[in-house]
């Protein structure tokens, strides 16, 4: 039953906390939905904990998949280039898939147009992103620390109480190891 509770308490303990999440996009430039015009030489896309292994795809208003450069900034922040012979008038479609700080996979996609007489896309800014405020394992350590510290302590109880079980089973079968100071029979 003991163990049974510890085993219990530990995974409820030590389970991975939200800083654990996948890797979700928090910010773009373009924006979903925006329409942005000329100039436009990258697209910046940010994510709240660290990516890698990310491909990007870039579908235009022909509908012609373009598989695009991916260009680290940061552990979450990252730049795809426009595509050979530059942005066509039109809907374009950015769909992502990565490999999330937590080893998940994880994609997505959004949408923007792009019309020559609009407004030009701002640059993301680091204000802009929201960093998470630490490692995404650092939860996870913690977490797992506590729940071995508990169940050492679980277990040491365990151990402490077979231990007194025993003693009070030798002592009332009479065969008690003495007092304190006494020497045990010989055998």
């Amino acid at each position: 039953m003991w163990v049974c509770a510890a085993v219990v308490l530990t995974a409820t303990v030590a389970r991975p906390g939200p800083a654990a999440a996948h890797s979700n996009l928090v910010a773009a430039s373009p924006a979903q939905g925006q329409t942005v015009g000329a100039p436009l030489d990258t697209l910046e896309l940010a994510f709240d904990n660290g990516v890698r292994d990310m491909i990007v795809t870039l579908t235009g208003p022909d509908g012609m998949e373009i598989d695009a450069e991916v260009v680290a900034l940061a552990a979450h922040w990252v730049e795809v280039p426009a595509p050979p012979g530059g942005w066509t008038e039109g809907r374009w479609r950015v769909a992502w898939s990565l490999i999330s700080a937590d080893d998940d996979p994880v994609d997505g996609a959004f949408v923007f147009t792009y019309r020559a007489d609009a407004l030009p896309a701002l640059p993301l800014t680091v204000a802009e992103v929201t960093l998470p405020d630490s490692p995404w394992w650092e939860g996870t350590v913690t977490a797992m620390a506590i729940g071995a510290a508990v169940l050492g302590v679980v277990v040491g109880a365990v151990v402490l109480a077979a231990r007194v079980r025993r003693l009070r089973q030798l002592r009332a079968s009479g065969r008690s190891q003495g007092e304190p100071g006494e020497r045990a029979p010989s055998r």
